[in-house]
């Protein structure tokens, strides 16, 4: 069973979270811990009665999931992640195109990510299901393999297509051919259909700004899936370039996977995987 721990306040980003939880809680069995931060002059009773409808809604909307609230004092986003404890997942709410304005106040949910020591998944405001794939963005480096196995579990959990992407700016060219940005991918590819050999898989492969391709991809993705680096505050890498573009603009979920979290699926080459390329 999957423990999902749950930043909640009872605003609309939030709301959209807790739907989203309700959503993966039909496909995965799931515990839930609904929490809600107390910061400085905040009311806890009150937070206590949020907290509490909080809950009667994801019941409602996902009967089967074994749900809990707690309520802490303390500042954001250390007070919530101090909670994680044996959690699979910090689920929170992001404004669409308002991130300074994110659920239980600040740059909550690219802070969490840089700092959570599990996955954490982003939704926005306003969040609606769609059928489309789970989407990965996939860069080759230390904090891919955690993200590609995240991504390939949540599609394979609900059914879905799995989308890797793989894309770099044109200045980069030079640096790395084209045929070993290929090589890459396609070796990605053949690992995901050694673990799930009856996932759907699809690749694409682009010369381009990372986080306008998944931008663009994103508008029909059931859910985006990105490694972190872990370099500091914000810094480095895809989550510092892709994480912010995102979070601003994206209508479907962002998650956020931590390069320690999970180890990389098994690879074997004798696979030839079934799937359907597109190169850009």
């Amino acid at each position: 069973m999957d423990h999902m721990l749950l930043g909640f306040d009872g605003s609309e980003a939030s709301v959209a979270a807790l739907e989203w939880v309700a959503q993966r809680a039909r496909h995965v069995p799931s515990h839930v811990t609904l929490t809600s931060v107390a910061e400085l002059f905040e009311s806890e009773r009150e937070l206590r009665r949020v907290s509490e409808e909080g809950a009667d809604l994801l019941r409602k909307l996902a009967p089967s999931v074994a749900v809990e609230t707690k309520v802490i004092r303390g500042w954001m986003p250390g007070a919530l992640l101090e909670s994680e404890q044996a959690a699979d997942l910090v689920v929170i709410g992001s404004h669409l195109y308002a991130p300074v304005r994110s659920t239980l106040k600040g740059w909550v949910p690219l802070r969490v990510s840089v700092a959570a020591a599990i996955p954490s998944c982003i939704v926005p405001s306003g969040w609606r299901e769609r059928p489309g794939p789970v989407i990965v963005g996939y860069d080759g480096d230390g904090s891919a393999d955690a993200a590609l196995h995240f991504a390939a579990s949540e599609a394979a959990r609900t059914e879905r297509k799995l989308l890797i992407v793989h894309a770099w700016p044109i200045k980069m060219l030079r640096k790395r051919n084209e045929s070993a940005h290929q090589e890459m991918l396609e070796e990605a590819v053949r690992t995901v259909s050694r673990a799930y050999p009856g996932l759907l898989t699809e690749h694409i492969l682009m010369a381009d700004d990372p986080a306008l391709v998944l931008g663009a991809l994103a508008r029909d993705a059931s859910l985006v899936v990105i490694g972190s680096h872990h370099h500091g505050a914000l810094a480095g890498g895809l989550l510092g370039t892709v994480a912010w573009y995102l979070v601003g603009s994206m209508t479907s979920p962002l998650c956020v996977v931590p390069p320690e979290f999970l180890p990389p699926l098994e690879m074997n080459s004798d696979v030839e995987p079934a799937h359907t390329s597109t190169t850009a």
